[in-house]
């Protein structure tokens, strides 16, 4: 009986020294048993998740929820997706994943727009594009900027002034819309507005 528990524990030392060998051995083996197994594994788990879908949706939110506050860039993540979903919704099928149709990574996004106070702003408004052709415009990381929660009320779907307009390359702008149309300025709103 020692002799037994005298060995158990030599190899949990050992297991525990050469964890990484130990690790990389079980994923391989994983893998390989995954790939002859393919169907019942699928079949197991699609059993699984029906007997508890309810406690898995409730661990997921929880998950989700404490990201969401404790991780700025899957916050972006998830912000971009339902934006731009909410307002494709209905009328059109999104032309590609989220990120590619921004054209950067989420990473290169949050840097774009610095701070994480405020809102994300579309410059030239979603509804002034034509969501069946145009959602490779419309979507652009160019055509985003941060505001404050206030200057976006006031914003809302208004053409950008001249000087918000300047930082979107003009081949992005909504079909139709000149430099001309643009104001140069809205009567109330903030200084930084105008600076952009």
């Amino acid at each position: 009986m020692k002799t037994t528990e005298h060995r158990r524990e030599i190899v949990r030392r050992s297991r525990e020294k050469n964890k990484h060998k130990y690790t990389e051995k079980k994923k391989t083996s994983d893998k390989e048993y995954y790939r002859k197994n393919h169907a019942a594994v699928r079949a197991t788990q699609a059993k699984h998740k029906a007997a508890n879908r309810d406690k898995l949706n409730k661990q997921s939110q929880a998950i989700n929820k404490a990201r969401l506050k404790s991780d700025p860039v899957f916050h972006l993540k998830c912000l971009m997706r339902t934006r731009i979903g909410n307002h494709l919704r209905g009328n059109v099928k999104k032309d590609g994943v989220t990120f590619k149709l921004i054209g950067c990574s989420p990473e290169q996004l949050k840097e774009h727009l610095g701070s994480n106070k405020g809102q994300i702003d579309h410059i030239f408004p979603l509804a002034r594009y034509d969501v069946t052709t145009e959602q490779h415009k419309m979507t652009r990381w160019e055509n985003l900027q941060m505001l404050t929660p206030d200057e976006n009320n006031e914003k809302n779907d208004k053409l950008p002034t001249k000087a918000m307009a300047a930082k979107v390359p003009q081949h992005l702008w909504p079909s139709g819309i000149t430099y001309d149309m643009l104001p140069d300025i809205y009567p109330g709103w903030a200084t930084a507005l105008n600076k952009h």
